[in-house]
């Protein structure tokens, strides 16, 4: 199930995380925020490259997703 607008709103509002990562955690099986909450940055970071076939999330892009990570866990 593709993630609600609600959540999608959500995530696009953390700092750094735009339309392009919003369709990589789809792409890996993210279906809502709630969910973001109990991950793993470098868990996320290693599911976005093998999908994508390469290196494409570096360590900005986990620091991106840590962050992304911590809001989901704090609600805010």
């Amino acid at each position: 199930m593709p993630l609600s607008a609600d959540d999608k709103e959500k995530i696009l509002a953390v700092h750094n995380v735009g339309p392009k990562t919003l369709a990589q955690l789809e792409m890996i099986g993210i279906e809502s925020y709630c969910e973001l909450a109990d991950a793993d940055a470098a868990d996320l970071r290693f599911r976005i490259n093998a999908e994508l076939g390469g290196n494409y999330f570096n360590a900005l892009g986990e620091r991106v997703l840590a962050s992304l990570i911590e809001t989901a866990k704090t609600g805010t």
